[in-house]
């Protein structure tokens, strides 16, 4: 194993560019668990769960509904997370909400 080089300048960077992004599909997600590890760091486990379909008058609706033991959750992703990638989520997402309301009150002034 070779030493470090003194003369390498320290804290050098290098972009990260996103390759094949839209090439993923996208997946809704609307159900959510944080987990920790044996590391203390967090699982996050992302997956979707979809209303089950009812069929016929309410009354049998509800009878349908009664006799459903659950709804399935599909798993679509687990990431684990270091505590410095949490806060960069949570950032991410605080900022990606922000820009969410501004777009939102946009169309609605923009809207007839």
């Amino acid at each position: 194993m070779s030493e470090p080089n003194a003369e390498q300048p320290q804290g050098l960077t290098v972009p990260a560019v996103w390759v094949g992004l839209e090439d993923v599909p996208i997946s809704f997600a609307n159900q959510f668990i944080g987990q920790m590890d044996d590391r203390c760091e967090v699982v996050l486990s992302l997956g979707q769960v979809l209303a089950p379909v009812l069929m016929g008058t309410a009354e049998q609706q509800q009878e349908q509904a009664q006799n459903i033991p659950f709804v399935q959750v599909k798993p679509i992703a687990r990431v684990s997370l270091s505590t410095a990638r949490i806060r960069e989520l949570v950032d991410v997402l605080q900022s990606t909400l922000q820009n969410q309301e501004k777009c939102q009150q946009l169309r609605k002034a923009i809207e007839p």
